[in-house]
């Protein structure tokens, strides 16, 4: 049956105009640090060496990416201010700077953080007739290295990050064109630079020329985001088949049922929940998931690897991914079940995994990325 044209048409101007409702706030910022620019030095202002460390393991959106903040303070710095950016660095750690550093301001960000405000779901299950609030920010730490090469830290810059809030809601139509695109982060780089020019008692220890003679070094991993995942599971079943629904072909869709291809072999249906206790967002990969020893069928004869098998080939891979059903949580994901997606700070969300296994024989246990399970049942 077709959809009607009139139809697509009214969904199509419905979604446009939702993308339209809504208005950003960059607070803790003044227009000056959104727009802008670090004019020409003045004679009682020290050269200041800037430098850009992202501690994080998980991809930013494009607003927020060290590509794009390098650009926009670029354009925002005059060669003549006696502003220099030194580098911009992305490391998967907890990093130390070793070497020379004089005159120089070093700026760590990490802990980016995706967050939904409770009045977000009632916006949209009354479709934005109320207004809803949704949240991002990061962490920034703040050292001076002074004209002795001395480290200075700088919680008073630390306190007021700049983030971003975003209010959705038919309300907001007429006021969208106000919303403030910048980046949180180059906002707050620029914030900090005329904060400590104009106000630091700091300043007064830079003197000379800036050194920077330098290397990053990472002293442990990171203990939040995607690091912290734990995978959790609450139910394991033998079942001898699961559905399908299949898509393409020129048709509507349609379930089908899968069968094992071997009589000896049965699926394991393993309900698991991803858990991200940290306060940052976190990426989840369910085609991690997998279970212990590795199985594979071989013309017809079972075959099974020990866990120092590094070829790959065995790796027993769940033969079917998909939602729990009547899950809220996934309402709004956007998502395939076995495509990556982002788990905010302390949410959680699960997964259906089908693993073909032999009858007679029960997996010893279950892996997320490489690391053993806790199982409820």
């Amino acid at each position: 049956m077709k959809i009607p044209k009139h139809f697509v048409f009214v969904l199509f101007i419905f979604f446009f105009f939702i993308q339209k409702c809504s208005i950003v706030i960059l607070r803790n910022s003044q227009k000056l640090d959104r727009e802008g620019i670090i004019s020409e030095n003045k004679p009682d202002l020290s050269q200041l060496g800037i430098i850009i460390i992202y501690e994080t393991d998980n991809s930013l959106n494009i607003n927020e990416s060290i590509l794009t903040v390098k650009e926009n303070i670029e354009k925002r710095i005059h060669p003549n201010s006696g502003i220099k950016l030194i580098g911009f660095h992305q490391i998967d750690g907890y990093s130390k700077l070793e070497g020379q550093l004089k005159n120089v301001l070093v700026l760590r960000v990490s802990h980016f953080a995706h967050r939904r405000h409770w009045s977000l779901y009632s916006s949209i299950f009354t479709l934005f007739l109320l207004p809803g609030l949704e949240s991002q920010d990061f962490r920034l730490k703040a050292n001076l290295y002074d004209r002795n090469g001395e480290e200075i830290a700088l919680p008073e810059i630390e306190k007021e990050t700049v983030y971003r809030q975003i209010w959705q809601g038919w309300l907001f139509l007429p006021f969208f064109w106000t919303s403030e695109k910048e980046s949180m982060v180059a906002t707050n780089i620029m914030k900090v630079v005329r904060e400590l020019r104009e106000a630091s008692p700091q300043i007064v220890k830079l003197q000379g020329p800036v050194q920077s003679d330098y290397k990053i070094v990472k002293v442990k991993n990171l203990d939040f985001g995607t690091k912290t995942i734990q995978a959790r599971i609450t139910s394991l079943q033998r079942v001898d088949s699961f559905r399908m629904q299949l898509t393409g072909g020129g048709g509507p869709p349609r379930i089908r049922i899968i069968y094992p291809e071997n009589p000896e072999e049965n699926f394991i249906k393993v309900t698991a929940n991803f858990e991200n206790p940290s306060d940052a967002n976190a990426k989840v990969s369910p085609i991690l998931f997998s279970l212990s020893p590795k199985y594979k069928q071989v013309h017809g004869t079972e075959m099974f690897s020990g866990e120092d098998d590094s070829s790959g080939l065995l790796m027993n891979m769940a033969s079917h991914i998909e939602f729990i059903s009547f899950d809220p949580k996934q309402l709004f994901l956007f998502k395939k079940p076995y495509e990556t997606f982002d788990l905010r700070p302390n949410e959680s969300m699960g997964r259906v995994f089908y693993f073909r296994y032999p009858k007679s024989k029960e997996p010893t246990f279950y892996t997320y990325d490489g690391m053993p399970l806790v199982t409820d049942k």
